[in-house]
């Protein structure tokens, strides 16, 4: 049987996963939208995280 307390930090860290996503894409979308002078600070992003 798994404990209930490692169910919830399980949870925590799904939720905390899922926030950061939402947080990248949403930061990503709204570079991408700013338009041209926004493109050239996110492409050292995209490759900073491969």
């Amino acid at each position: 049987m798994v404990p209930s307390c490692w169910l919830c930090l399980l949870s925590i860290q799904l939720l905390l996963g899922l926030l950061l996503v939402a947080f990248i894409f949403l930061n990503f979308t709204v570079k991408f939208k700013c338009g041209t002078l926004f493109m050239f600070s996110v492409t050292p992003d995209i490759l900073t995280w491969f």
